[in-house]
């Protein structure tokens, strides 16, 4: 009910309507969200649990290779889904007079033996005598780990929320700085959440600058960021 309630079943399928794949783009997606909620874990655990842990008859015959590619038409298509769940959240009631912005970081982890391990580790000091760039175009990277993993290649995950509800996000390089997205985003969101001049927006001490403040001046938005003790 949630999920046709917030615009997701609607918006999936018009993207169904006009993709080309022979499956359900919209099943697929919410064959992912129900793994994720009732028994968390990687899209070969979805497919492999459709119908065994997670009861979802409507699921029967998606595969793994459905879920992959329903992510890959998901992130063509997140502006239309993140739209559509604007509109529903403004139907609502839902206003975006106050937003709060973050980030975190977040890189792979699986359970390797022994002997991976070491292949991993010899790999990870070669790796540290070259540029520390993992893909092409880079996005996979090494920076300030959250999770406490400095040597593992990461991205970061950057959101803006309204009342609980994530209405925009984006994704960067693993070493990207946190004073370095706000400006963009607020400018996005701006452009996107058509939020009134006077809403609220507020985040934390890694966000704040003089150059975010500007930003933020610009639109028109009261904030508030967090200020380190030393200043």
């Amino acid at each position: 009910q949630a999920f046709k309630e917030l615009g997701y079943s609607a918006a999936l399928a018009a993207i169904d309507a006009d993709s080309r794949t022979h499956f359900s783009i919209e099943r697929a997606v919410f064959a992912m969200v129900l793994q994720q909620i009732v028994s968390p874990g990687s899209k070969l655990r979805a497919a492999e649990r459709l119908g065994d842990v997670v009861f979802f008859p409507e699921g029967e015959g998606l595969s793994v290779d459905h879920l992959y590619r329903a992510l890959d038409v998901l992130a063509k298509n997140q502006d239309v889904v993140e739209g559509a769940l604007r509109t529903e959240l403004a139907r609502h009631g839902i206003s975006f007079d106050k937003l709060a912005h973050d980030t975190t970081s977040s890189f792979f982890r699986t359970d390797y033996d022994d002997v991976e391990w070491k292949a991993m580790a010899e790999d990870e000091a070669a790796e540290r005598k070259r540029a520390p760039t993992i893909n092409d175009p880079p996005l996979r990277m090494r920076g300030h780990s959250k999770d406490h993993q400095p040597g593992r290649p990461q991205i970061v995950v950057e959101a803006v929320t309204a009342e609980g509800f994530v209405v925009h996000h984006e994704t960067h390089p693993g070493n990207r700085a946190d004073k370095s997205v706000l400006a963009a985003m607020a400018k996005k969101a701006g452009d996107e959440l058509e939020f009134a001049r006077g809403a609220t927006w507020t985040g934390d001490t890694g966000m704040n600058s003089k150059k975010a403040q500007a930003a933020l001046d610009e639109l028109g938005l009261d904030w508030v960021l967090g200020e380190g003790r030393a200043r």
